[in-house]
């Protein structure tokens, strides 16, 4: 068609053409302000793939639990252990797994001691820290995963939050238990694949 069709002139210029940039820019921003809600995952599938993972990789777990051990760690606690995460204590009492850097779920024996510490420490260096947080992870870094107990469901269960050891700032945060749970057996099972 070149010499036998004239090209049409753009349809915006100058600034026309700044202009609908700009809107469109805009636009996205707004889009983007209202980013779609977290999925949240069925506690039951997410407790299903943890016991998967444990017979996969038994290595990497302590057996579960006992209802006493955990009614006595959730005595010694300022606020009673949420339902949702009893139930993954009774599958799995200990275990470590990786999200981008190697952690290790806290025993419910240990539970009491280690979110207390942390705890102290967080507020020490942080006078804002949130008192609503129950410490259940910890890494070889320094990092943790909190239980945000603030937002408790009537059904026990809550989301998790994963803090950054330098900033004490929550750096990311799933929707439920039954999300980091499903993520953390999922990342276990993508490892042994390898």
């Amino acid at each position: 068609l070149d010499g036998h069709v004239e090209i049409p002139p753009p349809l915006l210029h100058g600034d026309g053409l700044i202009t609908a940039k700009a809107e469109a820019d805009r636009a996205y921003a707004e889009h983007l302000s209202h980013p779609k809600p977290s999925r949240c995952v069925g506690l039951g599938v997410a407790l299903a793939a943890l016991s998967q993972a444990k017979n996969r990789q038994p290595r990497l777990f302590q057996d579960g639990a006992t209802e006493d051990e955990i009614d006595a760690a959730s005595a010694s606690l300022p606020f009673p252990i949420p339902s949702a995460w009893r139930e993954v204590l009774l599958i799995c009492n200990k275990m470590a797994f990786s999200l981008g850097d190697a952690f290790e779920l806290v025993s419910v024996q240990a539970l009491p001691k280690w979110h207390d510490d942390l705890q102290r420490v967080a507020c020490q260096v942080r006078k804002d820290y949130p008192n609503t947080l129950l410490h259940v992870t910890g890494s070889f870094s320094g990092d943790w995963h909190s239980l945000d107990l603030s937002r408790l469901t009537p059904e026990g269960d809550c989301p998790v939050r994963h803090y950054d050891h330098e900033t004490f700032e929550c750096v990311r945060e799933w929707p439920c238990i039954g999300a980091f749970v499903e993520e953390i057996a999922e990342k276990s099972r993508d490892a042994w694949k390898s």
